[in-house]
């Protein structure tokens, strides 16, 4: 899972979050409900790519 560790003045000024409402989320959280889907399972054919290419 892609959670968040670094967090700057921009990302409050653009999404609203505080520090402590943010650290250790899932990234997903910061996009539009239409995109979360897709990008969940493009990340986990990520990983499923890096797992079978270790493998080898």
């Amino acid at each position: 899972m892609v959670r968040l560790f670094f967090y700057n003045t921009s990302l409050k000024n653009i999404f609203g979050y505080s520090i402590n409402e943010i650290k250790g989320k899932h990234v997903s959280m910061l996009m539009p409900e239409r995109f979360k889907l897709k990008f969940i399972e493009k990340l986990e054919r990520f990983k499923l790519q890096e797992v079978m290419c270790k493998k080898k």
